[in-house]
């Protein structure tokens, strides 16, 4: 049985130029699309109301782990044998407000270094849920944006994440 290929004719040099400028034209508007978004560290700590919260997902502090993690999905991914992820939520009015000051005053770094992601965030605004990722006291992302770490702000988390650790682990005993 014989299939029936039909050769077509090349592009003819106007058709050609078209498909190029199209293509040119679909690739502009995409990167124009995606063009970088900026942090917006201009939180107003009077108008979060009781909705804003913060969940945390952070591997056990202290500890190696023969790979590093990115600040990919939250939950997913592989962990080593014996690991797991711990999970903090914080709706603390006081705990919120103390966060919420210090992380306001972030600034976006020229740094863009790829570095071992311990700790990821959620910051949950009435209106919108930033992200955040932490290797601990060096390094933070947030929405994407690469962050001036202060070392107030990692201190806070830090400790906060520390003394939930600490309980989990007594109450596992």
């Amino acid at each position: 049985m014989k299939k029936n290929i039909q050769m077509r004719e090349p592009l003819s040099f106007i058709e050609n130029i078209n498909c190029k400028i199209f293509i040119i034209t679909i690739i502009s508007l995409i990167q124009i699309g995606c063009k970088e978004k900026h942090h917006s560290t201009e939180v107003n700590i009077e108008t979060t109301s009781e909705k804003t919260y913060i969940e945390f997902y952070y591997l056990a502090p202290n500890r190696s782990y023969p790979m590093r993690f990115n600040c990919g999905p939250i939950i997913g991914g592989p962990l080593p044998k014996d690991s797991e992820r711990y999970y903090l939520k914080i709706s603390d009015k006081n705990f919120t407000n103390k966060f919420l000051s210090k992380y306001k005053k972030l600034k976006v770094s020229d740094k863009q270094n790829d570095f071992d992601a311990r700790i990821q965030g959620l910051i949950h605004f009435p209106d919108k849920t930033d992200t955040i990722c932490m290797n601990g006291i060096k390094e933070i992302i947030i929405n994407d944006i690469y962050m001036q770490a202060t070392e107030d702000f990692s201190t806070l988390v830090n400790n906060e994440i520390l003394n939930n650790y600490t309980i989990h682990k007594k109450n596992r005993r």
